[in-house]
């Protein structure tokens, strides 16, 4: 990352760039531009992620997604199970939701639903990467390429938020070294955080209505 001595002159661009267009990036997104901020989301691809990670919301993030206006819609979720890869049948941990069902829904859904809700509260969209950040006194400039050949571009803000996923490219850019993942097997399953203190790999079982039928996911975290 680079500081510079002072800002550039002229305006900002907006108040707050959202770098990475996930669930993550568009619902930070929509929570500052409900709060008067102008806010543009910068994404390199045009098109929702479709993989497994984040198709599992928890009570609390069905509520929280209720609150910036998105009304998810899928499977419910009673409770949630974790399983040991080694001793499933005997080797496990379970909780039932007692603030409500959580939703069970396709990323890509989700992903569509959240970008509809920003685009309508006046979010605007950047098709780019970041190449480089520097920051200053005042405020925040982000270096971007668009990836079809276009001039580099900049984006000024007063405030950056980096939403680009576990490999975050702003993360590096800000030389936050992450804790690194050991390989673990304890307690009542294999689990996966980018905690120090939890790390490895994570089988968990998402019950539904009491008589359906349950799925199964993994997943790690490196």
């Amino acid at each position: 990352m680079a500081f510079a001595e002072s800002a550039p002159a002229g305006e900002f661009d907006c108040d707050v760039a959202v770098v990475g267009g996930g669930p993550v990036g568009l619902a930070a997104a929509i929570g500052a531009r409900l709060r008067g901020f102008e806010v543009v989301v910068v994404e390199p691809r045009g098109a929702a992620v479709d993989k497994a990670c984040g198709e599992g919301l928890m009570p609390g993030a069905v509520a929280e997604l209720l609150r910036l206006g998105v009304r998810p819609h899928g499977h419910p979720l009673t409770g949630i199970t974790y399983k040991s890869a080694a001793h499933p049948t005997w080797r496990q941990a379970g909780h039932d939701f007692r603030a409500g069902p959580g939703v069970g829904m396709r990323r890509t859904e989700l992903s569509t639903l959240l970008t509809e809700r920003a685009a309508s509260c006046g979010v605007r969209f950047r098709l780019a990467r970041v190449e480089s950040l520097v920051q200053d006194a005042r405020g925040v400039t982000l270096s971007l390429a668009s990836g079809n050949g276009d001039l580099p571009s900049t984006l000024r803000s007063e405030w950056v938020f980096g939403c680009d996923g576990l490999h975050s490219s702003i993360r590096g850019m800000l030389e936050l070294d992450p804790h690194p993942l050991r390989s673990v097997r304890g307690g009542a399953s294999d689990c996966a955080s980018t905690s120090p203190s939890r790390p490895g790999v994570t089988t968990s079982r998402c019950t539904g209505r009491p008589d359906s039928s349950s799925t199964s996911r993994r997943w790690a975290s490196g």
